[in-house]
């Protein structure tokens, strides 16, 4: 039963995408596999009673529900984008499960609704008020991003006619990426926000990139992705994880 439920929704991608009906532009509901609901145009998890209120704690609600069924889509999308079955392997990357429970903490750079599970937002919290105080301007990019999102993320590259290979040099394939946990966030200087040009490697450059290195340790947060490291990602200065008593 379990199979055949993603088989369909796969099935009813593969149209979109066959007969140029799916717009990259859209919202990713257009690929939802059934963990997700919608909101606006932000798809986060949240149980059918919250679903169209806006509230600060949002509790992850899978009508199919375990870690099977995460998997088993998991699967299904990468099956779908062309990613090697081995891809666990050879990148030695873990499955990342997605946070059961968000907070809303802000707008990010972009004017988006910023999610971090709840001991990433408190430590958040404490991180940007110790950047401001030492005149850090740091802005928040990216914080919680589901598989699903994960997904059209890189679905909309693929329409940009990049290859998969080079797409996973710089994002996770989906059920891989720490933005998954929640704990995970992309920042930029206010200065790039200003110039347009930002999550690059330009970042280490600047002012609140050198804070994180000096700082960041201190609220539980560590750079994720060095310089020619092991999983075979490209070095992102700009990507740290909360990362409690590491």
């Amino acid at each position: 039963m379990l199979k055949l439920t993603y088989s369909r929704r796969l099935q009813r991608m593969r149209i979109l995408i066959s007969s140029n009906r799916f717009d990259a532009s859209a919202p990713v509901s257009a690929i939802n596999l059934g963990s997700h609901f919608l909101r606006g145009t932000q798809q986060i998890p949240v149980s059918k009673l919250q679903l169209g209120r806006r509230v600060r704690g949002l509790t992850a609600f899978n009508h199919i529900g375990s870690r099977t069924s995460e998997s088993c889509k998991v699967r299904g999308l990468h099956q779908l984008l062309g990613i090697d079955a081995r891809y666990r392997e050879r990148h030695q990357l873990e499955q990342q499960a997605e946070a059961a429970v968000l907070s809303l903490c802000a707008m990010d750079g972009l004017g988006r609704e910023f999610w971090l599970a709840p001991a990433a937002s408190f430590a958040w919290r404490a991180l940007k008020s110790a950047a401001l105080s030492d005149q850090a301007m740091l802005v928040e990019i990216s914080g919680f991003r589901s598989v699903e999102a994960q997904a059209a993320l890189i679905l909309r590259k693929l329409r940009r006619s990049q290859t998969i290979e080079q797409i996973l040099r710089v994002s996770a394939a989906p059920g891989f990426s720490e933005h998954h946990t929640g704990r995970a966030i992309d920042f930029a200087d206010v200065s790039e926000l200003n110039d347009k040009k930002f999550l690059t490697e330009a970042f280490e450059m600047t002012k609140s990139y050198q804070w994180l290195v000096q700082n960041a340790r201190r609220f539980g947060f560590t750079q994720s992705y060095a310089r020619d490291n092991r999983h075979g990602i490209a070095y992102e200065p700009w990507h740290w994880l909360y990362r409690p008593g590491f």
